[in-house]
C-alpha cells in the first residue's frame, strides 16, 4: 500500500540545494530526487509516494523545467508540482508552465524560510486530501473481495 512506501519529492536539477523548500522537505523526512529529466528517474518512482515535483523555470530554456512538471503530472496527476520563478521572467512561459503542466505553486526567487515553510504545508495537505478517496476505495475493493471469497467458501 502507498503508506509504505518512503514519501519522497522529485526535483529538477535547477533547483538549487541552499533553496529553503529543499531544507523544509529534509526537515519533513522527504527523500529527494534529483533529475535533469523525467525519464532518468522514471524506473526509480514506483518504490516512492511522490508528493511534489519542484522546477526552477530558466529563462533560456523555459521548456525544460515546464516539460520536466509536464512529465510529472502525466506519472502522477495529484503529486503537487511547484515551480520556482526567477526575477523579470516574461508571462508567456508563465502562461505555459500553467497551461502545459498544470502547476499548483508558483513561488518567486529568493523564496524565504517562512514562505517555504507555507508552501510545503499546503501542499502536503493537498496531496493527502486528493489521495484520501482512492485510499479508501482500495480499502473498500480489499474488503468486498474477502467478503465475496467467504461467501463462495459458504456456497
Amino acid at each position: 500500500m502507498e503508506s509504505d512506501l518512503k514519501r519522497a519529492v522529485v526535483l529538477h536539477r535547477s533547483v538549487t540545494k541552499s533553496n529553503p523548500i529543499i531544507s523544509h522537505f529534509i526537515k519533513k523526512n522527504f527523500e529527494l530526487l534529483y533529475a535533469d529529466v523525467f525519464i532518468e528517474i522514471a524506473s526509480k518512482l514506483k518504490s516512492y509516494a511522490i508528493v511534489a515535483a519542484v522546477a526552477v523555470l530558466d529563462n533560456e530554456n523555459p521548456a525544460r523545467s515546464i516539460d520536466f512538471l509536464r512529465s510529472m503530472l502525466e506519472y502522477d496527476r495529484f503529486a503537487q508540482r511547484i515551480l520556482l520563478i526567477p526575477e523579470s521572467v516574461p508571462p508567456a512561459p508563465l502562461m505555459k508552465a500553467v497551461n502545459r503542466a498544470h502547476v499548483h505553486y508558483m513561488w518567486n526567487i529568493p523564496t524565504d524560510d517562512e514562505n517555504a515553510g507555507v508552501i510545503i504545508r499546503k501542499a502536503l495537505r493537498r496531496v493527502e486530501k486528493l489521495r484520501r478517496p482512492l485510499e479508501k476505495f482500495s480499502e473498500l475493493a480489499q474488503i468486498t473481495e474477502e467478503l465475496l471469497n467467504q461467501n463462495e467458501q459458504f456456497r
